[in-house]
């Protein structure tokens, strides 16, 4: 076995031959070549971690279940899922709250009305009480809110971290909450200006770890966008006029434009000026890498390609890095914020290296049978890249689940590294304990994994101190069995387990393979 890594943070295309070849394609940056000569799959991993980091060691507590949606609205509700857990007798953990818990989806805010924040401290300290533990959501997009009061965008402007447009000015686009400055997280002043505004939150709402996304970044729009014009007498109702975050701000954004915005606030409502096909070689490469599989322009739903960084760096070369130089600035926080505690971090989008500061989750899959089967196979690619601690939304995200797919889910997600029921606010709710075959399939799956727990933190102990995986393929255990090479429906986990789940309707048996002699 052996492994190449290409240390270039440009856009690329990858491709592996059948005879062993590998082709790169790259639209810039350096030729920095790594080949790791095993001899096994295993070793490889290992070799490869040397280089970018072996995975973080989580707390124990992250090991467990994990029950998050966004859609919940308030506090009353919350409290509700832990007393529903409590009466099911079913394992939990960690609570999760998605930007539902955010006033009007602004970073380092709380709801007033349905999310005050002493009732949400009394739930976090309540959560602590019982021995479990709270991880709040942080997207990386800054509202920008000019003569507002709004404390993180004030900052960020006095410590110079937004990343800037052509023209030298903070670059302005649009997420959840409207008009928005983007940190630039390789910039020096990057870990205060963050580290205040976490240690700010912490204060009044001692959260155990944080989840990172958005942090591709993600983008409503494209290209360099205006701030609307304030046509209200107040600062306050000016900023209220350029709300686009959900569905409540979408009259009040179009206000602003004159533009109309999509029915979830998710289309882009700013003047913004597209990036030039012509004569912009950064927006439009001679080579067009295939881009989300469509060959999409490098620019689409993210930063233009034009943006400017600290040292002059530009989004062409830096992109791909956003989400690492984010994870790495939210671990020192962390650190710095609660000393006395490992760090746990969850994070949407990736690099090399991400593994040495969190966790991953696969992104918005859908409540399908399809998804489901699919699920494997991100586990072990995440853990395979160093993100040891990974997994898919138990039950899927987006559309309306079944009692048998979840049940199945459960006892598949049950084997993730990282377990977690996440459900999309446009879809029903999904806690395990709405049905009863998937209460009874949680009590078993999650009963089994928690009386494997010490097993699982010693292979994650393993896995730090010396690198290699913890979930990883079969093939990793017999590299010259041929059919084993694409087997994704099994895996294993740690050095003595092997996990085949039943990963299609209707079925009471599955079929699992065992390498070697007969």
């Amino acid at each position: 076995s052996f492994g190449w890594f290409l240390a270039n943070s440009n856009a690329m295309d990858f491709a592996a031959g059948a005879g062993g070849d590998v082709t790169f394609r790259m639209v810039g940056g350096i030729l920095e070549l790594w080949v790791f000569c095993g001899p096994g799959p295993e070793q490889v991993t290992a070799q490869y971690q040397e280089v970018v980091g072996r995975p973080a060691m989580p707390p124990r507590w992250a090991l467990g279940f994990h029950q998050s949606r966004y859609g919940y609205g308030s506090v009353d509700e919350l409290e509700d899922v832990v007393a529903s857990y409590n009466q099911a007798r079913i394992p939990l953990d960690v609570v999760w709250s998605d930007i539902d818990y955010t006033d009007r989806a602004r970073m380092f805010t709380v709801d007033p009305e349905h999310y005050p924040q002493q009732r949400l401290r009394a739930l976090v300290d309540s959560l602590h009480a019982s021995g479990r533990r709270w991880v709040p959501i942080l997207d990386c997009g800054i509202t920008a809110l000019p003569g507002a009061g709004y404390e993180p965008y004030e900052r960020g402007l006095s410590y110079d971290v937004f990343i800037k447009d052509s023209g030298g000015q903070p670059l302005v686009g649009q997420v959840w909450s409207g008009p928005t400055h983007w940190p630039d997280f390789m910039h020096p002043n990057a870990t205060p200006y963050w580290t205040s505004l976490m240690a700010e939150m912490y204060d009044k709402l001692p959260y155990d770890g944080i989840w990172l996304d958005m942090n591709e970044p993600s983008n409503f729009c494209t290209g360099e966008c205006e701030l609307p014009a304030r046509r209200s007498p107040s600062a306050a109702a000016a900023a209220a006029a350029t709300e686009v975050g959900a569905a409540a701000a979408v009259a009040a954004a179009a206000a602003a434009s004159g533009r109309p915005a999509g029915p979830l606030g998710i289309a882009c409502v700013l003047q913004c000026r597209q990036p030039g096909w012509v004569y912009d070689a950064l927006s439009n490469p001679p080579y067009r890498v295939n881009n989300g599989n469509r060959h999409a322009p490098l620019y689409g739903n993210t930063l233009p390609m034009t943006a400017v960084g600290y040292g002059g760096v530009r989004q062409y070369d830096a992109h791909n890095l956003y989400a690492l130089a984010e994870s790495r600035v939210t671990h020192a926080a962390l650190r710095s914020v609660n000393p006395g505690a490992r760090p746990f971090i969850l994070t949407r989008s990736s690099w090399a290296g991400q593994g040495r500061y969190s966790a991953h989750w696969t992104g918005d899959n859908t409540a399908s049978w399809d998804d489901l089967r699919r699920s494997p196979g991100g586990l072990m690619a995440a853990s395979l890249a160093g993100m040891a601690l990974a997994g898919a939304d138990v039950c899927g995200f987006m559309g309306a689940t079944n009692e048998q797919l979840c049940a199945r889910w459960l006892a598949a997600g049950a084997f993730y590294t990282f377990a977690r029921d996440h459900s999309d606010r446009g879809s029903p709710p999904q806690e395990p304990y709405r049905w009863p075959l998937v209460a009874e399939a949680a009590r078993n799956a999650l009963g089994a994994r928690y009386s494997l727990l010490p097993y699982l933190y010693t292979a994650f102990y393993l896995a730090h101190t010396r690198g290699g995986t913890v979930a990883r393929p079969l093939v990793w255990a017999v590299p010259g069995d041929p059919r084993v090479t694409d087997l994704s429906s099994q895996w294993l986990l740690g050095d003595a387990l092997m996990v085949a789940p039943v990963l299609a309707p209707d079925m009471d048996t599955v079929n699992v393979y065992f390498s070697g002699p007969g």
